[in-house]
């Protein structure tokens, strides 16, 4: 996904969570996309090379 697409993700979680009352879910959430998308950066740019 384009990082705009990230951002928008991010907004949506974080008014949801913050209506629903669950703010250590949506920092929970923010770290597990996080780790998985630098996941995804290093596989790429292994794999290309």
């Amino acid at each position: 996904m384009k990082d705009w697409a990230y951002a928008v993700y991010a907004l949506l979680l974080a008014v949801v969570s913050v209506l629903t009352g669950e703010i250590v879910t949506f920092i929970m959430l923010g770290i597990i996309i996080t780790s998985l998308n630098s996941i995804y950066s290093t596989l790429a740019t292994e794999l290309n090379h």
